[in-house]
């Protein structure tokens, strides 16, 4: 358990070198959220309405536009 710890402290660490902290912190907040939702989803059976489907791909929408449109990802 503690291995996984570090491992995850390190590739924060590297991570973080390379993009803003605001930006990070919004990915993985994101990815967070959606990822929760599908497991609830595909392995405890949580029902989608069409509010929460909408809501969940403007947050996948929004981390691929950080990734590829955002110039705020490389730091100078």
């Amino acid at each position: 358990m503690q291995d996984r710890h570090y491992q995850a402290e390190l590739g924060n660490e590297t991570t973080l070198r390379t993009i803003p902290i605001g930006v990070a912190y919004a990915i993985w907040s994101g990815a967070g959220v959606a990822l929760v939702t599908l497991i609830a989803w595909l392995f405890l059976g949580q029902t989608l309405d069409l509010p929460a489907v909408i809501g969940l791909l403007l947050i996948v929408a929004g981390v691929v536009v950080l990734n590829t449109f955002s110039k705020t990802l490389t730091q100078s």
